[in-house]
C-alpha cells in the first residue's frame, strides 16, 4: 500500500514495467552472427509516475570448435524519463558470455555463462545456466543469477519452461 508524506494510507498500488521490442539476428560470414534489437520501455511505478524510453542492444557471437562465443552491449539509450525533473538512468550493460551443447540421450543439453558489467552503478554480475531441448519441442531450464550490488542486480535462481513451434518460441521464468 501507499502512503502519504504523514504515513496515513493512501491506498494500493501495483507497479507495472513493460517492454515492446523488434530485434534482428542474422549470419554475416561463416561463424560469426550479428544482432540489433530496439526496445521501447514503459514503467507505472506508481500512480502518476510514468516513464518511457527507448533503448538499443547490439550483439555479435562466433563459433570456435563447438563453442559460443559472444559480446554485448544492452540497454544502450537516454535515461527513462518520468517527468521534467526525474529520470532513472537505465542499466546498460556490457557482457562477454560462453555456450556449448551437448548430445544426451537423443536430446540436447546447453550450457551457458556470462560476465558482465554494468558502468553506471559499478555493478559486476554473472550467470550460468542451462537448458535441455526435449525432441526440440519443450525446453526446460535453470539457472543462477549474482549481482555484486544488490539493490541493483540481486542474486537470485530461475527454472523455466519454454515450447517451440516452427518458428515461434513461447517461454516462462
Amino acid at each position: 500500500s501507499m502512503t502519504d508524506s504523514q504515513g496515513v494510507s493512501a491506498g494500493t498500488y501495483t507497479p507495472s514495467e513493460c517492454v515492446a521490442y523488434l530485434g534482428l539476428g542474422f549470419d554475416v560470414a561463416h561463424k560469426l552472427a550479428l544482432m540489433a534489437e530496439l526496445n521501447l520501455i514503459y514503467s507505472n511505478l506508481t500512480a502518476g509516475f510514468k516513464g518511457t524510453a527507448v533503448a538499443a542492444d547490439l550483439g555479435a557471437a562466433y563459433d570456435v570448435s563447438g563453442w559460443r562465443l559472444a559480446l554485448t552491449a544492452r540497454n544502450l539509450g537516454a535515461p527513462l524519463k518520468y517527468s521534467k525533473t526525474y529520470s532513472a538512468k537505465l542499466p546498460a550493460t556490457v557482457t562477454f558470455g560462453v555456450e556449448k551443447s551437448f548430445p544426451i540421450l537423443g536430446q540436447t543439453l546447453t550450457v551457458a555463462a556470462d560476465a558482465g558489467y554494468m558502468p553506471a552503478y559499478s555493478c559486476f554480475v554473472a550467470k550460468a545456466g542451462m537448458e535441455l531441448s526435449l525432441l526440440r519441442i519443450i525446453d526446460l531450464r535453470a539457472g543462477l543469477h549474482y549481482g555484486s550490488v544488490a539493490p541493483v542486480e540481486p542474486g537470485y535462481a530461475t527454472v523455466g519452461l519454454g515450447v517451440n513451434i516452427k518458428v515461434l518460441r513461447v517461454g516462462a521464468a
